[in-house]
């Protein structure tokens, strides 16, 4: 089976669409012998890393790194991305939703050398499909 990095800008216990079913792919994904590591956005005071039933999940604060436009915050987080991609190394990385935190995951890929699929919520606006966007770049 395949060891997967399932990148999520929000996760469980957080609830919501994407939430939720994210919650219910990984754990379908396990149960079928898959390995998994979650990497989520930090909210709602969560801890930066505990399990889901069974399934490391790592949390880091993106989008509060991202506001505070202070490059030192944003070294260390890619760092801690980075850590956590080798010391996995997946064999594929999903990007279950695609926000402003995918950005992390685009900062680190030799990291671990793992192909991206994308999943995509919503519709597209024109134009939001070129190779300089994020939708372009996963």
């Amino acid at each position: 089976m395949s060891r997967v990095l399932f990148w999520c800008d929000a996760f469980w216990p957080l609830i919501g669409g994407v939430e939720v079913l994210a919650a219910r792919v990984v754990v379908a994904l396990a149960q079928r012998g898959h390995e998994l590591v979650v990497i989520a956005d930090q909210q709602a005071n969560l801890e930066p890393r505990e399990d889901f039933q069974g399934i490391a999940v790592h949390r880091a604060p993106f989008l509060q790194v991202l506001a505070g436009r202070r490059m030192d915050a944003l070294i260390d987080t890619r760092e801690r991305i980075t850590a956590i991609k080798r010391e996995f190394s997946a064999d594929v990385a999903w990007v279950y939703h695609i926000n402003l935190d995918v950005m992390f995951h685009l900062m680190t890929p030799s990291a671990v050398p793992a192909r991206t699929l994308c999943t995509v919520h919503g519709a597209f606006a024109e134009g939001t499909l070129g190779r300089e966007t994020a939708y372009g770049r996963v």
